[in-house]
């Protein structure tokens, strides 16, 4: 009950922390600090002076509060955002702001506030369980991991940025650099435009509601170039993919038509000509597809390393490998996913979209990923799979798809290096066997090989 009544009070703090950083410059934070520490101090005015420090700066610091009052400008804001921006990678963007008032506008500010659904209790209590870096006061209080979580889902920190003088009537505009921590989408909320006092403590702020959102991909890693194995296999449908794999749909014959045949396949010449429906006749279409399989199972393992593992898959996925295939991405989130794609650019940045939004999944098994993968075994030349641990029921997974004759890449990611792993069902291809550490991911995928 005591750690719940102090969990509810976080979010106040960290409002007051928000508010106090827009309201005071850093000549009134100062202030402030001043007047807390003459104000300790100067408790018993007989012995000491204090007070008249307190009385000084309290009085400077009110007087800042309501010169902020008066503060009457009239703005609208856009913003020219990027369709896309990678975790890591610094995204620029500009901002026009206009003055829509009669007067010229000086030394203005902007910051830029966005929008972030505060944890759950039990989000939060999870995430503390897995935190063993900080003391036990602060896993028992728990502010400092709860700050940490709140800026992870906000996905940015964005600094104040000065901004020129605007005239009357006119618009300016800025570049702003944000740095996205984690993948998804970023929601831009408002924008705030800051004005110091003339005494330069305190700041009067103009909120501009102005909503929009970034999608952030997910951090990607440069692999070495993978020769996929495989054999061809007939694809039902597959002569929708075949002009964007290399394949295109080859012309055999023409015969009459049967019922049931598809209109779009009636050669119309010759049904001009002959006064009956003449069908096209097309050779059935083979190709290469690889299956994906991400692990979406964390179990008792931090949401830092399945972070990696979607970073490796995506990874993997903008590799320069075999671009005659086609690719499954296969996971397991609120429901089993399965999604389909050519190598063609515009289709790698949709997978890319899909990983930027998969979520750990909390409330099923591995079972629901195996079945998932059997349902669509048949049409799979080959498998690439990227598990969050090497268990029992992975290697059984793993042992069945090879009985298949299916070639099987197996990625194993874990926190620490001094976790080894027997290479199991795989023991017979160490080198389609691989167990990447958290803090040396990038140098070992180098050695990855199919």
């Amino acid at each position: 009950m005591i750690r719940k009544l102090i969990f509810r009070s976080f979010s106040i703090i960290h409002r007051l922390s928000q508010w106090s950083r827009k309201k005071l410059t850093s000549a009134g934070t100062l202030v402030f600090t001043g007047i807390i520490f003459s104000a300790v101090f100067g408790i018993d005015t007989r012995q000491t002076h204090s007070f008249l420090i307190f009385s000084l700066l309290f009085s400077l610091l009110l007087l800042s509060f309501l010169f902020s009052l008066f503060f009457r400008g009239r703005f609208s804001v856009q913003r020219d955002l990027p369709e896309y921006c990678t975790v890591g990678k610094t995204m620029q963007y500009r901002v026009k702001i206009k003055n829509e008032s009669d007067i010229t506008q000086e030394d203005l500010s902007i910051v830029e506030e966005l929008g972030c659904v505060m944890p759950e209790y039990s989000e939060f209590l999870r995430h503390l369980k897995l935190d063993n870096k900080t003391n036990r006061f602060d896993r028992y209080i728990g502010y400092p991991r709860w700050l940490k979580l709140v800026q992870f889902k906000r996905g940015a920190s964005i600094k104040m940025t000065p901004i020129k003088s605007i005239p009357a009537k006119t618009t300016s505009s800025t570049v702003i650099k944000l740095i996205p921590k984690r993948r998804g989408y970023i929601h831009f909320k408002r924008s705030v435009l800051l004005k110091p006092d003339p005494f330069g403590l305190s700041n009067a702020f103009k909120n501009i509601t102005q909503a929009n959102t970034v999608l952030v991909l997910p951090k990607r890693y440069k692999v070495p170039t993978i020769s996929l194995p495989g054999i061809r296999r007939y694809q039902r449908g597959g002569v929708h993919h075949a002009g964007s794999v290399g394949d295109s749909q080859e012309f055999i014959s023409l015969r009459d038509y049967r019922p049931g045949d598809p209109i779009k396949n009636i050669h119309w010449r010759s049904f001009a000509k002959q006064s009956i429906p003449v069908i096209k006749e097309y050779q059935d279409e083979f190709f290469v597809r690889m299956g994906m399989v991400l692990d979406t199972f964390i179990e008792n393992k931090n949401e830092l390393l399945f972070e990696e593992a979607v970073s490796v898959t995506a990874s993997l996925i903008e590799s320069p490998s075999n671009n005659d295939s086609l690719l499954d991405l296969m996971f397991i989130g609120n429901e089993a996913y399965k999604f389909t794609s050519d190598r063609g650019v515009s289709n790698l940045n949709r997978m890319l979209e899909v990983l930027a939004c998969v979520n750990v999944c909390h409330d099923k098994s591995f079972e629901n990923l195996s079945t998932l993968v059997f349902r669509n075994i048949d049409s799979l030349s080959a498998l690439m799979c990227i598990f969050l641990g090497w268990d029992q029921a992975r290697q059984e997974f793993v042992k069945k798809i090879r009985a298949l004759n299916i070639p099987v890449l197996v990625v194993v990611l874990e926190e620490s290096s001094e976790i080894k792993h027997d290479a199991g069902p795989m023991e017979d291809q160490p080198r389609r066997f691989h167990v990447l550490h958290q803090n040396k991911i990038e140098d070992q995928l180098q050695d990855i090989t199919f």
